[in-house]
């Protein structure tokens, strides 16, 4: 008599946080054509699968980020609009201050200067309304580096140092690793801007 195998049931939750721990992992050494093929995959399969909002939004992100590294600054742009649009409109708000800060590094690359300060400024304002100083920070971090390429040092010196302003701000004995790590960033960044432009 011929015994009937059932099928074992996918967990396709389990093959999506695999898939999306791969792409992380060729991100890190920094292999992103196989970082952009799986993440890619990821995308497609969070919206053929019916995915949470935030776990399709945060595919999204992490595609946009490999998009960036590999300078496609108009599929960044276009992948992290999609993020942004799905949060809103599933009222899924936790991380659009994250998805706008990148939207403004990316519309940067794209050259699309005054969108990429709004973008900046938005993710900012979310940040600032949600107390969260070190996210507010590096916000402003973004913003300087763009001030400084457009050639604009007097803003990203400013920028740069309203953003050591905002580390000083982190009283919590528990956040002063990140207060010191964040502080040791910026310091490192306008020495080496000064310098260079005592130096010109």
């Amino acid at each position: 008599m011929t015994q009937i195998v059932e099928p074992v049931p996918v967990d396709t939750a389990a093959r999506r946080r695999a898939l999306a721990t791969v792409g992380i992992m060729a991100f890190g050494r920094k292999d992103y054509d196989r970082a952009e093929q799986v993440q890619s995959r990821l995308v497609r399969e969070c919206m053929e699968e019916g995915a949470e909002p935030t776990e399709i939004a945060t595919a999204l992100y992490n595609l946009a980020n490999t998009y960036i590294r590999q300078q496609r600054a108009e599929e960044a742009v276009e992948t992290l609009n999609r993020a942004i649009e799905g949060c809103l409109f599933h009222n899924a708000t936790t991380m659009l201050p994250m998805l706008y800060c990148n939207l403004g590094v990316a519309l940067h690359r794209a050259e699309e200067t005054d969108l990429a300060f709004g973008a900046f400024k938005v993710a900012r304002d979310h940040f600032r309304a949600q107390k969260n100083i070190p996210s507010e920070a590096h916000v402003c971090d973004c913003l300087a580096a763009m001030y400084l390429e457009q050639g604009k040092e007097k803003e990203a010196e400013q920028t740069w140092l309203f953003a050591l302003h905002l580390y000083d701000q982190i009283k919590n004995p528990n956040m002063q690793k990140v207060r010191e790590c964040g502080r040791a960033g910026i310091e490192l960044k306008l020495e080496h801007f000064i310098g260079c432009r005592d130096a010109a």
